[in-house]
């Protein structure tokens, strides 16, 4: 999914649907090309990841706790929270991208 390409909210829906709730914490970030990342931690916390990270992420979301249901099919299907996910992208990608 690219923010630069016209993204579909059903592009969200099957990241989120392809990734394992009990694998590992997961970030949502957008990368400075525009690509959508779900990223699964394996052995970081999400502070020390996002510190590593800094220089390739344009912005991200909260991470997601492992076993808390925010990952996989259910989650995917919860119309609700893909909408929310999907909007903050869209705004957050329009304001960084009226900041250039």
């Amino acid at each position: 999914m690219n923010m630069n390409n016209d993204p579909k909210i059903e592009e969200l829906q099957q990241m989120i649907k392809e990734c394992d709730d009990k694998a590992g914490h997961h970030m949502l970030w957008v990368d400075r090309n525009g690509i959508v990342r779900l990223t699964r931690l394996e052995k970081e916390t999400p502070a020390i990841w996002a510190g590593r990270m800094s220089a390739k992420i344009l912005f991200r979301y909260e991470s997601f706790a492992v076993g808390n249901g925010y990952m996989g099919e259910a989650a995917s299907q919860d119309e609700d929270f893909v909408r929310k996910l999907f909007s903050w992208l869209k705004d957050e990608w329009e304001a960084h991208d009226k900041g250039k």
